[in-house]
């Protein structure tokens, strides 16, 4: 594994990514959605601990894409504490191509949005997409506010979902879709959880491979006149049993992998933040996470580096009581997690903290 990653380093052409002045909208409108403490707005514990992961893993690998050629849409809650507001407003307000919406919805339809919700972006830029929506394809794709993306995943999908929807028919309605199985997972040991495992001050990173889709780079693309309705409906882990693989490489109306790349073309943060606390507290072998090459990759296709990993994790350690303690308060809330095991993991942390 090693060697094959040292092997994959040496041939990247990792680029400078470009900054677009304006949003062409040429091809395709490509909108971006990433939810930000909905039915959740004065948990602040948890809002500002989600803000620091933010930083470091959506932002940062968003603001590296080689492409801006997307319009970024962050869904927040309607009555978001202000100072969270305040807070993810200061990260996000010098892209001309980022929106603060306050909204409720996992997705917006930018044709019906009403401007009066949006707290940043320029809103010609969104009038300008609304407008290309009804001759143009459209893409959507899923981003959580704690995971992060390789440099060239949303120009790959971008060019393959244009590639794919130019064989349909003219004047007839076509989708398809593309998700990501392999990706890194980001794990922060917390003593109470981790009870074998020593604090590594810059946490594990380990290599995941799924036979289901993951979230992050979730993507739909569908031509003029197709809506959300039309589409399969299914959680992502079930994807594939709803929808078929794609068989050839232009085919649509089925779900495609992007495997182009062999390496992790994702990464997912797994810490006390999690409502659903998946594989949070899980115990594996910390050999399996020290790989170098990892780590090189890591800084290479991504733009995130060691160090702010070691400030995400010291946050995250030295603020996990009250972390833990508000997202027990979250569970249950409408859009998150409610189960049991989270409940007594979260209660567990809690307890031996106090």
């Amino acid at each position: 594994l090693v060697l094959v990653f040292q092997e994959l380093d040496q041939q990247a052409n990792v680029v400078t990514p470009r900054r677009l002045d304006d949003l062409s909208f040429r091809d395709a409108v490509h909108v971006v959605t990433t939810r930000f403490m909905q039915h959740q707005p004065t948990l602040l514990a948890l809002g500002h601990a989600r803000l620091k992961l933010f930083k470091t893993f959506c932002l940062q690998t968003m603001n590296y894409q080689d492409t801006s050629d997307f319009i970024w849409c962050l869904l927040i809650d309607p009555h978001l504490d202000p100072d969270l507001l305040r807070g993810i407003k200061e990260l996000v307000s010098q892209y001309p191509n980022v929106f603060l919406i306050r909204c409720q919805d996992s997705i917006v339809d930018l044709r019906s949005l009403n401007h009066s919700l949006v707290e940043s972006g320029n809103i010609q830029t969104l009038q300008r997409a609304a407008k290309a929506i009804s001759s143009k394809v459209l893409i959507h794709t899923r981003l959580d506010a704690d995971d992060g993306l390789d440099y060239r995943v949303l120009r790959l999908v971008k060019q393959m979902a244009v590639q794919h929807l130019s064989k349909v028919p003219s004047g007839t309605k076509g989708w398809t879709s593309y998700c990501i199985h392999r990706h890194f997972e980001w794990h922060s040991i917390v003593p109470t959880l981790n009870q074998t495992l020593p604090v590594n001050p810059v946490g594990n990173l380990l290599l995941v491979q799924k036979i289901h889709c993951v979230t992050p780079g979730l993507s739909w693309a569908f031509t003029p006149g197709v809506t959300f309705q039309e589409l399969p409906t299914a959680e992502h882990q079930r994807l594939g049993e709803v929808i078929p693989l794609c068989s050839s490489e232009n085919e649509t109306a089925c779900l495609h992998r992007l495997d182009e790349f062999k390496g992790p073309v994702a990464i997912r943060a797994r810490t006390p933040t999690s409502a659903g606390m998946s594989d949070i507290g899980r115990e594996f072998n910390p050999n399996i996470a020290s790989v170098p090459v990892f780590w090189k990759y890591l800084e290479t296709n991504f733009d995130i580096s060691k160090q702010s990993l070691m400030e995400t994790q010291e946050y995250l350690v030295s603020h996990a009581p009250a972390i833990a303690k508000d997202n027990l308060d979250g569970q249950c809330t409408r859009g998150h997690s409610c189960k049991q095991i989270s409940r007594i993991r979260l209660q567990k942390l809690i307890e031996t903290n106090a």
